[in-house]
């Protein structure tokens, strides 16, 4: 199944993302045709439930505090590393992980490259859409981490 295409231009501002009342972060985007521009300000982890992979790959970079970042490894267990500030870094969208831990207020600012897939949760070896996986399990206690 091929992934929509991202509009040719579009703006989101302040956009919180989890739950109303505790938002893990807020994101800030302009999408162009081919690539967007994302500022995103984290209060706490996003869903740990299950790792999710992106629809795009991207170069990011730490302004502003610190995060882990959480994912498979190749070989066994799981792997993680810790971003910091002005280091730069690149995410695969097939890369499963979760954002760890930040430091309130971390800002990541990232350039992300066009869409080549639909991103979403990975359940028991298969990626299931973000709709579908919140209404089936909801999204996390606001208390947690």
């Amino acid at each position: 199944m091929e992934p929509k295409p991202i509009q040719n231009f579009q703006i989101r501002w302040n956009e919180p993302l989890g739950p109303k009342e505790c938002p893990y972060m807020r994101r800030y985007v302009l999408n162009l045709k081919w690539f967007s521009i994302r500022l995103h300000i984290w209060y706490r982890s996003d869903d740990k439930r299950y790792m999710h992979n992106h629809a795009f790959s991207f170069w990011g970079v730490v302004l502003k505090g610190a995060y882990t970042d959480v994912s498979e490894s190749l070989y066994e267990g799981d792997a993680y590393e810790i971003r910091t500030p002005m280091r730069p870094y690149h995410v695969d969208a097939n890369h499963t992980h979760f954002v760890g831990w930040p430091e309130p207020g971390t800002t990541t600012l990232l350039l992300c490259g066009p869409k080549v897939q639909n991103w979403g949760f990975k359940v028991n070896g298969k990626i299931m859409r973000p709709l579908r996986f919140f209404s089936r399990y909801g999204h996390p206690d606001c208390s947690e981490e």
